[in-house]
């Protein structure tokens, strides 16, 4: 299990974004890269955090629970 801490920049970003509710095509919009990038930060966040769903992304950082 990693901690926040333990995100790169651009996950933590992509979290951001993620609590935003914005899509994916959004994000790689504002990030400037291309769907299937964000697609692998969402991806590593998941597997980092071990969450099973965007909502679990959300709450675990909301809840500052890593697992």
């Amino acid at each position: 299990m990693v901690a926040l801490g333990g995100l790169t920049r651009r996950e933590r970003a992509t979290l951001a974004a993620v609590e935003r509710q914005l899509n994916n095509a959004e994000i790689a919009e504002e990030f400037g890269v291309s769907v299937r990038t964000v697609e692998s930060h969402i991806a590593a966040l998941r597997r980092k955090l071990n969450a099973a769903s965007r909502a679990e992304l959300i709450h675990r950082d909301a809840t500052g629970a890593a697992g």
